[in-house]
């Protein structure tokens, strides 16, 4: 096993493509951070009070204490800019990597290498589709508020947890595909993806916890209770809860690490109440159509792909995701901070990379492909470009909205 990690770190390495995307990246966010306004410089000057004890670590203290521990503690805004840039360019790297990897299971053999490299690189820039009715609406247009995306490149947190979210996902989907069967082994890699979600950002875990053990609960024998099996498929649930519990613990009640000195909560709140600031409530459903296009037509063109279980996981994950976001919300200083609604980020990232590894087994040969087929590949690329535009857009108007 160390021999193989060994041999991947240095395949990695040795790639174009780490070179590729790592350089990349690290332009886009240098660009991002001294021009546009996002949350990466503030987590930036976060890491400096922590220093200067002004503050304290909060309770998702991973990203913080990794820019930290690579800068030796210093406050030097040079040296933590360079190292945040290299990290999260790093993170963008790992998740093309896992998508990657995700994506050779289901590859046909008439798709090559570099076809295959060229559609993870299309994921990294998936989006909504540009919706130009926002414009009449809201003045201006609107790419990002308002509805749910599957890559964001202004919130440090969220871009570092990605990939460990989605090797998660895919370690409980090898569960599934195993006929619910799992090893110590796996089930301790879990608990690690788990903890690091929960130390970096625990948006994922909102989600995978009630969902994954109602997967488990419809699929478990009940002469099965008490066996090693079982107790394996549910120990990373168990650990997950109480660290999201304890978690809650210490962001509500203790306000650790918290800016400001009044306290949070989390309520009910009236349907769409937090979404709705950005749009009209009766507007949603049309952004939700443009936000998910590919996914939605992928079902209407081929149904069995509600069976193919690593869809079927990630609809589910993203349907519950939505209407936690919908239902719940933040009370406080942290109301409009938009903190229960990460999640559909992760989730809508994970619907668009099954329903391409869909795609993947349906399509034979691209030089030969159905109608049905030519048409969702083209819906995919729209929503890719609409990605880069949105990246442009960013850039020369400064704000992500």
């Amino acid at each position: 096993m160390v021999k193989y990690a060994l041999t991947s770190l240095k395949s990695i390495f040795l790639s174009k493509s780490f070179y590729l995307i790592v350089t990349m990246s690290s332009l886009l966010f240098w660009i991002l951070m001294t021009k546009c306004d996002t949350d990466i410089p503030t987590h930036i000057q976060q890491v400096v009070k922590i220093n200067s004890k002004e503050n304290t670590y909060p309770s998702n203290f991973g990203f913080y204490i990794t820019i930290n521990l690579l800068t030796f503690i210093s406050s030097n805004l040079k040296y933590l800019n360079i190292v945040t840039i290299l990290v999260l360019s790093c993170a963008v790297f790992l998740k093309f990597q896992i998508t990657l990897e995700f994506l050779r299971r289901y590859i046909k053999k008439s798709v090559n290498e570099n076809g295959l490299i060229l559609i993870a690189v299309f994921l990294l820039f998936c989006f909504a589709i540009i919706d130009p009715f926002t414009i009449l609406l809201t003045g201006e247009l609107k790419m990002y508020v308002g509805k749910i995306v599957s890559n964001v490149w202004h919130n440090s947190t969220i871009i570092a947890v990605m990939p460990f979210s989605i090797a998660l996902f895919w370690m409980q989907i090898r569960v599934f595909e195993n006929g619910y069967f799992t090893s110590i082994f796996q089930t301790v890699l879990m608990c690690v993806l788990i903890l690091l979600n929960v130390i970096i950002k625990p948006a994922f875990l909102i989600v995978y916890i009630p969902i994954t053990f109602i997967f488990l609960l419809m699929n478990l024998k009940t002469t099965n209770l008490l066996t090693k099996n079982t107790v394996l498929l549910f120990s990373p649930l168990l650990l997950a809860t109480f660290l999201i519990l304890g978690q809650s613990y210490l962001i509500y009640y203790l306000g650790l690490g918290s800016i400001s000195n009044e306290s949070s909560a989390v309520s009910f709140s009236y349907p769409f109440e937090i979404m709705g600031l950005s749009l009209p409530k009766w507007y949603i459903p049309i952004s939700l159509f443009f936000s998910l296009l590919f996914p939605l037509i992928s079902i209407l063109f081929y149904k069995e792909i509600l069976n193919f279980i690593p869809f079927k996981y990630a609809i589910y994950l993203t349907l519950f995701g939505f209407l936690f976001g919908a239902f719940f919300k933040e009370t406080g200083p942290r109301m409009l901070h938009g903190n229960l609604m990460w999640q559909n980020i992760i989730c809508c990232y994970l619907l668009f990379m099954t329903s391409v590894a869909f795609l993947m087994k349906k399509t034979e040969n691209f030089k030969t492909m159905t109608r049905k087929n030519k048409i969702l590949w083209s819906v995919f690329l729209m929503h890719c470009f609409s990605g880069i535009i949105y990246i442009v857009k960013f850039i020369f108007v400064g704000n992500g909205a």
